[in-house]
């Protein structure tokens, strides 16, 4: 089984242009960037350990999800998606970039979004007000690494 993380954002208003200017902010370059009919690849695997994707959601109910954060489904526009070299060794890295870009791309958006890892765990869902709720049942928020990317945000609350 792949390991990925994916963003389901509610709108179009992430798009190619700001995902690239996110990665070069913090100093990376992809080795490789491929349009696709309906969004764009980036590859960081050597050096970050993942390919990041940009797509359309395409149409509903294809672009739905039920969510925890809140009592009807999240219908989305376009999915950020990371996957993830398993034999990548430095995971603190990878994990703190990735999730560097994320807050970042979505606090200055403010669009709504959901974090979601491949087994189907929504890790956090982004309001479009700025606050953030964070599903902690398993525990990922509590790393050192992770608590220093959710300081200083609007935490509104916690599962």
């Amino acid at each position: 089984m792949a390991i990925y993380y994916s963003v389901k954002v509610k709108t179009e208003k992430l798009d190619s242009k700001i995902l690239i200017k996110a990665f070069e902010d913090l100093g990376f370059r992809s080795k490789n960037t491929e349009i696709l009919p309906n969004g764009i690849c980036m590859d960081f695997f050597e050096e970050l350990g993942f390919d990041v994707y940009l797509t359309d959601a395409g149409n509903y109910p294809y672009n739905s999800w039920e969510t925890i954060f809140g009592d009807k489904e999240f219908v989305f526009e376009r999915t950020l998606q990371f996957r993830f070299d398993k034999e990548y060794e430095d995971w603190e890295k990878r994990y703190s970039i990735m999730l560097t870009i994320i807050f970042g791309l979505l606090s200055g958006i403010r669009d709504e979004a959901i974090l979601i890892n491949s087994g189907g765990t929504e890790l956090c869902f982004w309001k479009e007000n700025g606050d953030i709720i964070l599903n902690n049942q398993e525990g990922i928020w509590n790393h050192n690494c992770f608590k220093d990317i959710i300081r200083n945000k609007n935490i509104s609350d916690s599962m």
